[in-house]
């Protein structure tokens, strides 16, 4: 029987998104016991916390109430003394140093990104207790990605591996379902929540108050003060609607009858109301700082924290623009459904079980993603691409980037969750780089371009759709938008594309198809093996993706879904010239075909749809094509394929 006990202190405090956060991944892990999932089998799960806590009703995770002590104390001197050899699960930032298998989620750094927010001695307390803590536990995790890198740079986790399993929202459905008393009329209040705490920024919004009522709007303020954490006591809210500390379906129907939240903090750990705003309806106006961004998404409309006019233009923007109102309340409702307790829950029953050395009957556990990235003078995108692939609802294990030299990659590029490879240039070159750089290290690859924008989901529903289909090897999305075929997109039209193809009523259709579209494209590792890209397809390796992707799916299927959903921008820095990729577009099918990794049909059809399109637009070519370069290029192909020559390779010498 393997024994664990949840360290149920935060029974004992007030509710804040660290309590909600322990309570709701405990009951979620209630809930996967009830059902009996392969990972809890032959687990004891119980929970511990101070006499006088509150109570609990999960079925499946019985709490035992006992002392002496609260606080610190109970958790250093009387919980230590209960565990025995059971395993611990410290969910709200503390835990007792003594514990030899304890698995820590840290939330923040906050008391050394903020420390004029918390008194001295609370400052000094976790200052010296939080390192030591990380030191000594068996396992770490934190709640989103700008609190992973925040206590890397504060030393506190010292080089240490941490988990990032954030908060979710799906717990406000119970708030709808649970009734609320009467609030005042709040259709044009912006509602401001939080502590009174200086990081919390209430002050700057507050500020606002007189401007909003001259547009005829208000602030309503809700939230608690902990006097024994914060420095700050409420003030300076004369003016605004003070609704007091509402119970959890008040804040829902405030949520869902304001004209909008609020969320101007300069740091947080995660930032879970404007995820509550969101999956209640409400739309979102967020800082720009921390971990917001990274957590809302394009969800959420933002200013900076110290910008009090763009705060007022934004709060205007919503109430003027009907149409805008409600696209934000669509994305926010897509935005909060990507989050979910059951997958934290999942994501600590599986770090339980390693430490355990157990490995469940039934299906196997969670596989290891790898995303691969090849590129080639465009770090701006790629360090965009890496900081949307830390946002995704199922984040990679790693990320693999394949460059020339280092002047091609982003600013830190070289984080704990990102590989770099460095080698000659080629697409192919550079991913079969990669591949190897593996080293057999994931048990799904996905192939993204570095202007790829892919929808926050895109990897758990890759994960999803290899776990549900044993047959299928190699998997391709839909491209809501092309840039390739046009000028190239923006990241704002990208966005607006991924926002209209979530909606979208075709969103779950898979076909079987000849090849992958090598901007998005995921494999399973144990197909791929020793396969590798053919580096006779050289430079961009046009239709490389079409070889690979037909090798590795040989004996199993080679499909199209369109739950997976990402642009591609089209970005038309680092391309290979006209005249070069002219002549990929005859030589490469042909070579392929011959291979016997593209159809033949498929061969003549493309050649002879780039011959035609190169003809006809050479009259008068669109300015981001070079058509003329790619017709000559056409043509020294088809004389090369009358002298019987084809040699993809060719073009590195045209």
């Amino acid at each position: 029987m393997r024994r664990w006990i949840v360290n149920a202190r935060f029974l004992d405090q007030g509710v804040t998104g660290v309590q909600r956060y322990a309570y709701e991944i405990v009951r979620a892990l209630d809930a996967l016991i009830a059902e009996r999932h392969p990972l809890t089998q032959g687990l004891r799960l119980e929970a511990a916390a101070p006499r006088g806590a509150r109570d609990w009703d999960l079925a499946h995770v019985p709490l035992r109430r006992f002392g002496p002590g609260r606080g610190h104390v109970w958790e250093q001197a009387a919980l230590p003394a209960h565990l025995g050899e059971a395993g611990l699960l410290s969910l709200a930032n503390t835990g007792p140093l003594t514990a030899k298998r304890q698995i820590l989620c840290l939330h923040d750094a906050n008391v050394w990104l903020a420390p004029e927010s918390y008194r001295p001695a609370f400052r000094a307390l976790y200052r010296a207790l939080l390192p030591a803590l990380a030191r000594r536990a068996a396992a770490l995790a934190t709640v989103s990605d700008f609190s992973r890198r925040a206590l890397a740079g504060e030393g506190v986790v010292q080089g240490r591996d941490i988990a990032v399993i954030p908060d979710a929202a799906d717990h406000v459905r119970r708030w709808e379902e649970s009734g609320a008393a009467a609030l005042p009329d709040l259709g044009d209040c912006a509602l401001l929540i939080g502590a009174a705490a200086p990081h919390k920024n209430l002050a700057m919004a507050l500020g606002l108050r007189d401007d909003l009522a001259k547009l005829g709007l208000r602030i309503a303020v809700t939230g608690g003060h902990d006097a024994r954490v914060f420095t700050q006591a409420p003030q300076g809210d004369a003016g605004a609607l003070r609704l007091g500390r509402l119970s959890d379906a008040e804040l829902a129907r405030a949520m869902t009858s304001c004209l909008c939240l609020l969320f101007p903090s300069k740091t947080e750990g995660f930032g879970l109301p404007p995820l509550e705003a969101m999956a209640l309806g409400c739309p979102v106006i967020s800082s720009d700082s921390a971990s917001m961004p990274e957590i809302c998404g394009d969800a959420a409309l933002y200013a900076a924290p110290d910008d009090p006019q763009a705060w007022l233009s934004q709060i205007v923007r919503l109430r003027d623009d009907p149409q805008l109102r409600a696209r934000m309340i669509a994305l926010g409702r897509a935005r909060a459904a990507g989050f979910s307790w059951r997958d934290g829950a999942l994501a600590y029953l599986a770090e339980m079980a390693r430490l355990d050395g157990f490995m469940p009957a039934g299906p196997s556990p969670r596989p290891r993603l790898a995303v691969i990235v090849a590129t080639l003078g465009r770090p701006r995108e790629t360090g965009a691409l890496v900081a949307r692939l830390r946002r995704q609802t199922r984040p990679p294990d790693i990320i693999v980037l394949s460059a020339p030299d280092p002047t091609h990659l982003p600013d830190g590029a070289e984080d704990r969750d990102v590989r770099r490879v460095l080698g000659a240039r080629g697409l192919c070159a550079q991913r079969n780089r990669a591949l190897d750089a593996l080293a057999g290290d994931a048990d799904i690859v996905t192939f993204f371009d570095d202007d790829f924008v892919p929808d926050d989901a895109y990897l758990s529903e890759v994960e999803a759709a290899f776990a549900a289909h044993p047959d299928w090897r190699v998997l391709t999305g839909r491209v809501a938008r092309d840039g390739a075929r046009g000028a190239g997109l923006d990241l704002e039209t990208a966005e607006a594309a991924l926002a209209a193809a979530r909606v979208d009523p075709s969103l779950d259709r898979a076909r079987d198809v000849p090849g992958a579209y090598g901007c998005n494209m995921s494999m399973r590792a144990g197909a791929i093996d020793d396969a590798r890209f053919d580096e006779r397809l050289a430079l961009y390796g046009w239709q490389e993706d079409i070889d690979f992707s037909a090798r590795v799916g040989r004996g199993g299927r080679i499909v199209r879904s369109t739950r997976l959903i990402g642009v591609h921008l089209g970005v038309k820095s680092g391309r290979v010239s006209g005249l070069r990729f002219g002549y990929s577009q005859i030589v490469n099918p042909i070579y392929l075909a011959r291979k016997g990794t593209m159809p033949k049909g498929f061969a003549l059809s493309l050649m002879a749809r780039n011959l035609a399109a190169n003809l006809a637009r050479s009259i008068r070519p669109e300015p981001y094509v070079d058509r003329r370069g790619r017709l000559k290029g056409n043509m020294l192909a088809a004389l090369d394929l009358l002298r019987g020559r084809v040699t993809p390779e060719r073009i590195l010498r045209l």
